[in-house]
């Protein structure tokens, strides 16, 4: 029902996987069961998601607006507007929280500035659950996002990281699914033998696997990282 009141803005967490539902809250499904308005990274891709989080949902009465790294700021106040009659709009990231190493960010800041109830919900967020499992400082950490990907100058940026890292901050980054090998060739050539490098592969899926050893160790045995979604931390 709509009211004179102004409408919130949920960040809804989705699954990291096709096969991982169970993460996500009972809360979060209820309030994408009772949504209407979502703001979604990719269409095809949240239309996939809130029918595996509310099955019986009717997708085709929804109203979906894209917001990805390509869309114009100018764009994001109409995104904003069926909050101002009242309407709770769900952001959604193509996975995982949103906002987190995703393009939501900027339509948080303008729903604060906009004066709209900007909510944040519990799920699976792969940057946290990879620190929680890594066995490195949670009390210091920093995301890069992506490294570079010419090779003179990732070798300066993982030399840096590998200071700070045995300074006792944790160091995390990911690459393209499909460049995992060639960055862990490169992270093994690169840094000292004894440097501690977790792998996170798959969080929450199936195939999860979260494990932390020497470089020297991973040398030994590469893991098949090939198109599989990966965080890589460094640590001490």
């Amino acid at each position: 029902m709509v009211t004179n009141k102004t409408g919130t803005l949920y960040l809804i967490p989705t699954p990291l996987g096709p096969d991982a539902i169970h993460p996500i809250p009972g809360y979060v499904i209820e309030q994408v069961k009772d949504c209407t308005y979502f703001i979604v990274e990719t269409l095809k891709t949240a239309r996939r998601h809130i029918k595996a989080m509310v099955r019986d949902k009717d997708i085709d009465v929804c109203i979906f607006s894209e917001m990805n790294k390509h869309t114009p700021p100018e764009e994001y106040g109409f995104f904003l507007e069926p909050a101002k009659s009242g309407h709770d709009i769900c952001l959604l990231s193509d996975a995982g929280s949103p906002t987190i190493a995703d393009p939501g960010a900027p339509l948080v800041a303008l729903a604060h500035r906009l004066g709209i109830p900007v909510v944040p919900m519990a799920g699976p967020s792969a940057i946290m659950l990879a620190l929680m499992g890594s066995g490195f400082s949670g009390q210091q950490f920093t995301f890069h996002g992506y490294l570079s990907p010419k090779k003179d100058r990732i070798k300066s940026e993982l030399k840096n990281l590998e200071q700070r890292a045995l300074r006792g901050e944790t160091q995390i980054f990911m690459e393209t699914p499909y460049r995992n090998m060639k960055l862990l060739e490169i992270l093994t050539e690169i840094l000292h033998p004894k440097t501690q490098l977790c792998i996170a592969c798959d969080i929450t899926a199936s195939s999860e696997f979260i494990m932390t050893r020497s470089v020297v160790s991973w040398k030994k045995q590469l893991p098949d990282l090939h198109k599989r979604p990966c965080i890589f931390l460094i640590g001490s």
